[in-house]
């Protein structure tokens, strides 16, 4: 056995990389991994394959189609998004939406059109249309207009009704969407490799998971569903003008859309700028409040209150800011098009009170512009409000598709304790000319390391800080993986082993869950798999089953944020017992003893001993007594095992 060659930069111990693990998950884009199938939630906690299109028949060919047509637009124009938002579509669903779009756009054609009949008819007496006349004849009332008007006002409730369905389908279709992207990331997030963690800062992430996300589905995927179903109905109006007129609607849409169009590319690199800024604030924002929630002890120590203050107000200052520029860009505008629209329906008016003064036909014609505006003129300004909705919130949209586009393997829930099927051959732990560093270029942490473990032995790791201790603990745990040489648990590579939940980790501030006693024992195991035997066997090994057992509320006592409900011996009990109840054929322990005095750490040791008889254990320490219940110690300073 050897021990040659183990030198460079210090190792960062785990329970210090573990409190970074909240502020470190940007960092790693993971480029160059094969895109593999995507996976979604199934029942409780598990992931089953994304249903792929099922073969189609002759009668459904049309509906693939079009969702093809759709999907790839949606990909083009939203990228990764876009990919979910196709996910989603699989049955159809945006093919119902423009189906009813379009169904509403009619009815809004017959809606403005059912004006121009009753205002005739009070304008002259006559109805004119033939069929027209013959439908309100066959009303039980007794005078036409009567009629005309409940033709007109039925027509307008039916469009109304055909635009409620087309808003609600589309927040339905939006909404799943925001909770596949949600759950998409957060998968994407739990399968990073442990490396990814410990680089980058996680502000970034978390705001993406948190905020992000929100942003994208409120103020880009519906508003640009929404102008998808204006433009419809817009262009349904139009039509209908252009067959009534054809000069003046074309000179009004002209102006009127010419005006919007100038206003937009004006104003929309100054909105995507301010959009940018108050993204990148928000960041900084989530990033101080993290700063100040980890090191909350230090802040109040050193009276740090005021700094962390000031550098959060600083923030919200210059997000606030930058985003009321964007809104005041985005609304101020719509003043000036109203004064177009209304000079220009005035212009209308007199034009064709000049031109057609003698004609019966100017009240009908007056009529139907006057409803069209009334219709087309809201459209139009949320159209806008939309569109530069969608540029201010396109960074959001931006950091979305970056999440998304880090393909990871999808996770697998566990439902049940591991078997002893998943433990290998009982041969212990074995590094052989191991070579380490925390990345290219860097010296190596470890240099041709080499010793073996026999299976059931405690191994005591000692040496002054930088010499490795800790990244050999990461690397038997399978967290980190050798730039050369092997390690081996029992025969198999650490991987596999932790893959089947076979090796177990205490570190010197174990995380708990803000739940009951129970489930941080089977940490990340559905209720109804938990074997709540092994729970007690575990916990009656670490000594501490009677005293939980005499709460009120037993083992359904809640631990309290990080464990907060507990002395610092019954949460490292509590951390043991959890490794315990795995039956692992590996247990590490990091300095897992250094927050206890001296008389918790003897009654830990009292039952340690016991408790791990014939398992394999590593663990680092700098105290004495945890040495004595050790095997044999590996002095990384001194190159020695002994």
């Amino acid at each position: 056995m050897s021990t040659a060659g183990i030198d460079g930069p210090s190792a960062r111990p785990l329970q210090q990389q573990d409190r970074q693990v909240s502020s470190s998950i940007n960092g790693l884009a993971d480029n160059g991994r094969p895109r593999l199938d995507r996976q979604r939630p199934a029942g409780r906690g598990g992931v089953t394959p994304v249903d792929r299109d099922e073969p189609t028949t002759d009668g459904r060919k049309n509906d693939v189609m079009a969702n093809s047509v759709l999907n790839r637009f949606l990909k083009r124009i939203l990228g990764n998004v876009g990919d979910v938002l196709g996910e989603l579509n699989r049955k159809g669903s945006l093919v119902l939406i423009v189906v009813i779009m379009f169904a509403a756009s009619i009815a809004e054609i017959v809606g403005v059109a059912s004006i121009a009949p009753f205002v005739n008819y009070v304008a002259t007496g006559n109805i004119g249309n033939p069929l027209l006349k013959e439908v309100v004849g066959a009303m039980p009332f007794s005078s036409p207009i009567v009629g005309l008007g409940l033709l007109s006002f039925t027509a307008l409730l039916i469009g109304n009704a055909l635009q409620v369905a087309t808003t609600y389908s589309i927040f339905q279709f939006t909404w799943r969407a925001g909770e596949i992207l949600s759950t998409r990331i957060f998968e994407n997030l739990l399968a990073r490799p442990y490396a990814s963690f410990l680089s980058g800062n996680s502000s970034e992430a978390l705001t993406t998971l948190s905020v992000n996300v929100t942003s994208t589905v409120a103020n880009v995927l519906v508003p640009l569903l929404s102008n998808v179903a204006r433009f419809v109905s817009i262009f349904a109006i139009v039509t209908l003008l252009v067959g009534v007129e054809p000069m003046i609607a074309a000179i009004a849409f002209l102006v009127a859309g010419g005006s919007y169009f100038v206003v937009f590319k004006m104003l929309a690199p100054l909105i995507a700028k301010h959009g940018r800024k108050t993204y990148s604030y928000r960041i900084q924002m989530h990033k101080i409040a993290a700063e100040m929630c980890s090191g909350i002890a230090e802040v109040k120590v050193f009276s740090c209150e005021a700094y962390f203050a000031k550098r959060f107000a600083a923030m919200a200052h210059a997000s606030g800011a930058a985003d009321a520029r964007s809104q005041i860009m985005r609304q101020v505008p719509r003043y000036a098009i109203e004064a177009v629209a209304f000079g220009g329906m005035i212009i209308i008016v007199i034009v064709l009170v000049s031109t057609r003064s003698g004609s019966g036909d100017v009240w009908p014609l007056l009529a139907i512009y006057a409803v069209a505006a009334w219709r087309l003129l809201p459209s139009a300004q949320q159209i806008f409000h939309n569109v530069t909705s969608i540029r201010h919130h396109w960074a959001a949209l931006e950091a979305v598709n970056r999440e998304l586009g880090q393909c990871r393997p999808a996770i697998t829930a566990r439902e049940a304790p591991p078997s002893a099927a998943t433990a290998g051959t009982a041969r212990g732990v074995e590094f052989r000319d191991v070579r380490f560093s925390y990345s290219e270029g860097m010296p190596p942490v470890l240099d041709g390391l080499s010793f073996r473990v026999e299976a059931g032995e405690i191994l005591g790791i000692v040496g002054p800080s930088g010499t490795g201790k800790t990244t050999i603990l990461a690397l038997a745990l399978g967290l980190l993986e050798p730039r050369a040489g092997t390690v081996h648990i029992n025969g198999l590579p650490p991987q596999q082993l932790a893959a089947g939940g076979r090796v177990a980790y205490v570190p010197q501030h174990p995380a708990f869950q803000d739940d009951s006693i129970r489930r941080n024992v089977a940490f990340g195991i559905d209720d109804d798999a938990i074997d709540d035997g092994r729970v007690r066997a575990a916990l009656a090994a670490t000594g501490l089953l009677p005293t939980l057992e005499a709460l009120p509320q037993g083992l359904a006592t809640r631990v309290g944020e990080h464990g907060s409900n507990l002395s610092g011996g019954q949460r490292q009990r509590l951390a043991l017992a959890r490794a315990l109840y795995r039956d692992p054929v590996l247990i590490v322990l990091d300095e897992f003893t250094s927050a206890l005095d001296d008389e918790t750490e003897r009654q830990l040791l009292d039952v340690l001993e016991d408790m791990l008889a014939g398992r394999t254990v590593l663990t680092v320490t700098h105290r004495s007594d945890v040495l004595r219940i050790c095997h044999r110690v590996l002095n990384l300073a001194q190159r020695r095992l002994s």
